[in-house]
């Protein structure tokens, strides 16, 4: 009956100690778990940071291409205004032509 008892003891023990061992793979499997998902969020925030950086690059990249845009723009305006007023210009001194010639004729 004292062997019994002492092989019932053992077999609790056995099993505890398997128990403790699955827990400490247990622990092990999360700690590793853990640092790996540490590790992909870090990879995560430095990959942000780069898009971020990125992202400002091409935004500030854009506002210069619109305000040599904007500058393009006002010179072509200013280039159609001159171009009108020359030709408005060169119809008076056509018209001015016109009555010189008018008024030697006469």
């Amino acid at each position: 009956l004292e062997l019994e008892r002492r092989v019932s003891v053992l077999e609790v023990k056995q099993i505890e100690n398997q128990q403790a061992k699955l827990s400490e793979e247990s622990i092990s499997e999360a700690t590793a778990e853990k640092f790996k998902a540490k590790a992909e969020t870090e990879e995560y925030r430095i990959k942000c940071q780069q898009l971020e950086a990125e992202n400002s690059m091409l935004k500030a990249k854009c506002s210069e291409l619109q305000k040599h845009l904007q500058d393009e723009r006002l010179k072509a305006e200013k280039a159609i205004n001159d171009a009108a007023a020359l030709t408005q210009s060169g119809q008076n001194l056509q018209e001015a032509l016109g009555e010189v010639v008018s008024h030697r004729g006469q």
